[in-house]
């Protein structure tokens, strides 16, 4: 089958990759970022995640490689005549170069982002895209900057698939007080050109716990629209564990 041979040749390069890049930097010199995140909201939308950043330890220019794998599970509304249920597998390597400081770090990678449990329609079309560019394959590029010796603290990200024509981007400002954050974030989703016209806006507050130096939970919600479904509510939880050094 076409599609499973372009996942496993996908995979093997997008492997080769990461392990490139990795190896690039001197031996014993590597840091490891680990992130899990789950989310829902009101139109039965899901997502579990959960990924793996290697870079080179240290301050300067370092390579950089991203493996993270998703569930998604969300419903397709009557009116676009498709089964009820949608639940995809994703699997996404990525690799690129990535300058960190002092008090934050920018990073540019591509990759490409594999799917399997597409529905096929008569025409061949694909699901249509509803979340985190969930309804296809394709190469996928992202740019992610964040701050943490401003106040408050920044993050954000873009990540554009080429193959679904889908635009993320994610935004967040964190002010620290002692091991809480409080803050606020917005998302926005958008597919692009002809495969159609999905667009996304979520924002709310976002109150983050500091496990320990190196490790926090984070809770986020509030209020979801789209152009698909009623406006709803949505809520994440994300953990992260940064600089596991090896």
């Amino acid at each position: 089958m076409r599609m499973g041979t372009v996942m496993r040749d996908a995979l093997s390069l997008g492997g080769a990759a990461l392990l490139a890049a990795v190896l690039a930097a001197p031996v014993g010199a590597q840091e490891a970022t680990v992130f899990a995140t789950g989310s829902v909201d009101g139109n039965e939308t899901g997502i579990g995640l959960l990924g793996v950043s290697v870079r080179g330890s240290g301050f300067g220019l370092k390579p950089v490689g991203v493996l993270q794998g998703y569930y998604l599970q969300y419903t397709v509304p009557a009116s676009l005549d498709q089964d009820s249920s949608v639940n995809l597998i994703g699997f996404q390597p990525q690799v690129g170069l990535g300058w960190y400081g002092l008090g934050g770090s920018v990073e540019a990678r591509v990759g490409y982002n594999l799917v399997s449990g597409q529905d096929e329609g008569a025409e061949g079309d694909d699901v249509p895209v509803v979340e985190v560019e969930g309804g296809g394959s394709g190469l996928t590029t992202t740019l992610q900057a964040q701050t943490w010796s401003t106040r408050p603290e920044l993050f954000g990200l873009a990540t554009y698939n080429w193959g679904e024509h889908f635009l993320y981007t994610q935004a967040q400002a964190l002010v620290p007080l002692g091991r809480l954050g409080l803050g606020a974030e917005a998302v926005w989703q958008q597919q692009t050109g002809d495969e159609g016209d999905y667009q996304s806006t979520s924002f709310g507050p976002v109150v983050r716990f500091g496990l320990s130096t190196q490790s926090s939970v984070s809770f986020a919600g509030g209020y979801k629209d789209d152009n698909v479904r009623d406006p709803t509510w949505y809520a994440r939880l994300t953990f992260v564990r940064w600089g596991i050094s090896f």
